[in-house]
């Protein structure tokens, strides 16, 4: 008998204790709740001991939940008395709402009858049992949100980024999956069309919030098959959606047409920074690392490793994993991206990042491909290998969306079957299509895609996956279009083409024209800008640059083959010929760094700005960056930066061509270029730019 006493002193003093975080979160949103119909019944902490008083005896199912209850009920005191962020508001009086929504329900069954006489009927007690395994779910998840809340305390973050200085680390905005320049997307990204890809996605959203599930998944396809935008899809998913734990730490998109997004030096540091802006235990942990301009082996160890391991003591138990999306890793520079896939596999597999997930995408290149043979079957995903039927209803469900005018017409299922299950295909053939403004233009443009010139593919591209022909074909289908004019005229038009490919960053019309090395500027100009507007389904501008929507295009351009022939018709009879589209880069390379030596050569001069005292700082100069757009022209600008990157990456053979060049430029314009260098700002590169050509000289005197 005391022992059943003492029993239930113990059950009522440990249901009032955890009835204190109840009371606790009551108070911190009372404000939101008074007058509502959301206030908590008087009297249920008497109604919760007489329930657990009732099922003290059972060892039931019932039992459990209410014990479950009570100790996160407990614990939900201790994470609400160390939050006082006002910004978590808003998720309290939700989970208060659906609290006391439940609590209700609980005293409304416990005025029909006693407890022991509700507990012998089995549909009363089921009923209890969901509501306290509703609640315990509640708890869990609130208590989830709210630890991660405040681990990401915005308004500390800020603070501790402006005391670590983070903001000057040499980072990538350019990378982050949804970055916008002042607003308007700089490159052509985007999730997927809804309704597209379910399965996929559903499989990947369950491997990232599995904490048993493996580290690192792998998502591969061949160019054009869909990879980035459903690495978007993911990582929007777990950033904006409001019906997940918003896990997404960290994205790093690959593109080679920017420097920030193509080096592999970037990827850690541009990693470190967002984790460091989304956890503010991270931060703290990073503050004293000063190894953002080391080896990749550095800046894992330094810059993730470190601070992440401190960072994790501090983490609430139960937080689910962070997520961190890499996209596109075959677009790093040279082997660089097989480098870091295979030092970032070395430490996950060592253990060093527990509670960090990542998903990976790359074209299915034998060198990462090797890398993740042993990874698990669920943590690997082949989109080549995605059913036909399945692609293509992802595709016609993009084409009736993206076609609306054409959504009737019986030969768009024959556009979708063309698709071949590339998602690129379709994109382009969209752009394409949608220059017409009237059902009949762009039923016409369709057809032109339905019904293009046979193409040939030579035996010597026997090996190239038969899902990329579609999309050869389109760009034939395309090139012919831009390039319809007279044939004298077709090769200044194809340099500005490779120039726009080949530049070492994305430039404009005016720059790609200017690099035709021609007197007759303003004409090329003009060309460039035509061009543009015909090739609008593969190439678009933002900001005054060119870009293209997709790799495959370049990739296509660069293809040494029969492939890149393209047959287009005299404009004066029938007859018609063949022209060679491709771009030799390596030559082309040489050609861009004669036109930066010809133009740095004729433009650059002593005093460039006319500033009026050498004695005076830069930052001294009144309206300096004025003076600077008006005396130092885009391509001048260009040649300046990117002369020596043209030498380094032309064909060794062109060396030798390049050095009297070179030489005369040394002799006479390097003190100019120095002088323009340092308007620009750029003054620290030039050290570096003459050592990569006298390496590339030295080499060639000795061939």
């Amino acid at each position: 008998m005391d022992t059943d006493h003492s029993s239930g002193i113990m059950m009522r003093d440990g249901l009032q204790t955890a009835w204190k975080g109840v009371e606790l979160l009551l108070k911190k949103a009372e404000k939101s709740l008074a007058g509502t119909p959301f206030q908590v019944p008087v009297g249920i902490v008497n109604t919760l001991i007489e329930l657990k008083n009732a099922v003290s005896d059972n060892n039931d199912e019932l039992r459990t939940q209410i014990e479950r209850t009570q100790e996160r009920l407990s614990a939900m005191e201790d994470v609400l008395s160390n939050n006082n962020d006002t910004d978590s508001k808003d998720m309290m009086r939700g989970f208060a709402e659906k609290l006391a929504i439940k609590l209700h329900e609980l005293h409304h069954i416990s005025k029909n009858a006693t407890w022991k006489k509700i507990l012998q009927n089995e549909q009363d007690k089921s009923q209890l049992n969901g509501i306290f395994n509703y609640i315990n779910e509640e708890i869990k998840d609130f208590q989830v949100r709210l630890a991660i809340k405040i681990d990401q305390n915005i308004s500390n973050l800020h603070q501790l980024f402006d005391q670590l200085q983070l903001n000057s680390w040499p980072h990538s905005k350019k990378a982050i999956y949804n970055y916008n320049l002042e607003g308007v997307p700089t490159l052509s990204r985007g999730p997927c069309q809804s309704g597209t890809r379910v399965s996929i996605l559903k499989h990947i959203y369950e491997w990232a919030q599995a904490s048993t599930s493996p580290p690192v998944f792998w998502l591969t396809g061949h160019a054009g098959s869909g990879k980035s935008t459903i690495a978007y899809s993911v990582a929007q998913h777990f950033d904006k959606n409001e019906d997940m734990f918003h896990t997404l730490q960290a994205t790093f998109f690959c593109s080679r047409q920017f420097e920030e997004t193509k080096l592999q030096k970037y990827i850690i540091p541009t990693l470190a920074y967002q984790l460091a802006h989304h956890s503010q235990s991270y931060a703290k942990s990073i503050r004293k690392c000063n190894s953002v301009h080391k080896q990749l082996s550095d800046q894992i160890n330094d810059l993730l490793v470190g601070p992440w391991q401190k960072s994790v003591e501090s983490h609430s138990p139960g937080l689910p994993p962070y997520l961190i999306v890499i996209d596109a890793l075959d677009e790093i520079e040279g082997k660089a991206g097989v480098e870091f896939l295979q030092k970032l596999i070395m430490t996950v597999q060592g253990g060093h990042l527990k509670g960090l997930k990542f998903l990976v995408t790359s074209r299915p290149d034998p060198a990462l491909a090797k890398l993740c043979n042993s990874f698990p079957p669920d943590s690997v995903c082949f989109l080549q290998d995605v059913s036909q039927d399945q692609a293509d209803r992802d595709i016609m469900t993009y084409l009736h969306d993206a076609l609306s005018k054409l959504h009737k017409d019986l030969e768009l299922e024959e556009l979708g079957r063309k698709a071949n299950g590339l998602f690129i295909y379709a994109s382009t053939a969209v752009r394409y299509i949608s220059l017409g403004t009237t059902l009949g233009e762009q039923h016409e443009l369709m057809r032109q895609l339905l019904d293009p010139p046979e193409i040939m593919i030579s035996s010597e591209f026997s090996d190239m996956p038969k899902a990329l022909a579609p999309v050869d074909a389109l760009y034939h289908q395309i090139l012919s279009g831009a390039f319809d004019v007279p044939k004298n005229l077709i090769p200044a038009r194809l340099k500005i083409l490779h120039n726009i490919l080949c530049a070492e960053e994305r430039i404009s019309t005016s720059v790609a024209a200017g690099l035709c090395n021609t007197i007759h500027v303003e004409d090329m100009e003009e060309r460039a800008d035509d061009l543009i507007k015909k090739l609008h389904a593969v190439l678009y501008i933002k900001e005054d640059r060119v870009f293209w929507y997709h790799a495959s295009f370049p990739d296509f351009i660069f293809a040494q083959g029969e492939s890149s022939k393209i047959c287009l018709k005299h404009l004066n009879n029938a007859s018609s010929f063949t022209m060679d589209m491709s771009c030799d880069a390596a030559s082309h390379h040489a050609l861009l760094a004669h036109s930066c030596l010809d133009i740095m050569q004729r433009e650059l001069h002593f005093n460039i700005c006319n500033l009026p005292s050498s004695f005076l700082e830069d930052s001294q100069v009144p309206n300096l960056q004025t003076c600077i757009k008006e005396n130092i022209s885009g391509v001048l600008q260009y040649a300046c930066q990117h002369w020596a990157q043209h030498i380094r990456k032309a064909s060794p053979k062109e060396h030798n061509n390049i050095l009297n060049k070179v030489e005369k430029f040394i002799e006479s314009h390097v003190l100019f270029w120095i002088e323009a260098m340092n308007l620009l700002q750029l003054s620290q590169q030039c050290h570096i730019m003459l050592q990569q050509v006298a390496e590339c000289i030295t080499k060639a005197r000795q061939l």
